[in-house]
């Protein structure tokens, strides 16, 4: 909630804290806070770009190219099959989402070149919401031949579903690399997924507000690194992503 965010906001501006670490609440709305901490000299790291408002600098990744690897790894995989073509069913959120919109937008500039495949668009927030929508999708089109969940929840549902529905012929590819998408992954039940290491992502967006408060200058825009995962380096992706855990003690529980 966008008014709660900016009572808080206000609090700090009263408390005088020297720098703030922003991740808007309703990328529309918060122009007026993010005005306030402006006028009162108090420098702003977002770790998500606002569309509205000024900030000192943006930590993000490019949500364009998530969207075109993901696509390339659907199509990839349809070329081992011998053909792209089919329907591919995409799962987007219900409402206005930068990250959504730019991530969209690369998909299908990478799907857009190849005629014979046709993208269907379904929308949830929940993974029981995707689950729902994704079960009634593959009884509605028994020709499809690859998915796409553009974040976390949206493939964890689709994953499910098409566990249930025994649809294994079905390329699942996702976004983000939670636990339970790597599982995913090294079982098969997920073809792979496009991730990026939110640690070093919130390790970077500290340290370039902690430059901005010494005096250093700052990238109006910092990109941070993505990865494609399959199932030939999700082990080694999680020790990455889990600082050095194991895929194989997550999957026996042990973490």
């Amino acid at each position: 909630d966008q008014n709660i965010q900016d009572q808080a906001v206000e609090q700090w501006i009263l408390q005088k804290v020297d720098g703030v670490i922003f991740y808007p609440a309703n990328f529309n709305a918060c122009e007026g806070i993010l005005k306030k901490l402006k006028d009162a000299n108090i420098p702003v790291m977002a770790g998500n770009p606002p569309l509205v408002g000024e900030v000192n600098s943006v930590m993000t990744i490019d949500n364009v190219e998530i969207g075109r690897k993901s696509a390339e790894f659907i199509v990839k995989a349809l070329k081992a099959k011998g053909k792209v073509a089919g329907t591919v069913v995409f799962q987007n959120l219900p409402f206005l989402h930068p990250n959504a919109e730019t991530r969209e937008a690369g998909f299908r500039e990478v799907l857009g070149k190849y005629p014979d495949i046709k993208i269907i668009e379904l929308t949830g927030i929940s993974p029981e919401e995707h689950f729902a929508a994704f079960e009634g999708a593959m009884q509605a089109h028994p020709e499809m031949v690859a998915a796409w969940g553009l974040y976390s929840s949206a493939v964890i549902g689709m994953a499910n579903a098409r566990k249930s529905a025994g649809k294994n012929n079905i390329i699942l590819v996702g976004v983000d690399n939670d636990r339970p998408i790597l599982a995913g992954i090294a079982k098969g039940e997920i073809t792979g997924s496009v991730g990026y290491n939110a640690y070093n992502h919130a390790e970077w967006t500290l340290s370039n507000l902690v430059n901005l408060l010494n005096g250093a200058q700052v990238p109006g825009q910092i990109i941070g690194p993505i990865e494609v995962i399959d199932k030939g380096n999700v082990a080694a992706l999680f020790k990455m992503y889990y600082g050095g855990k194991t895929l194989d003690d997550y999957m026996k529980g042990k973490n």
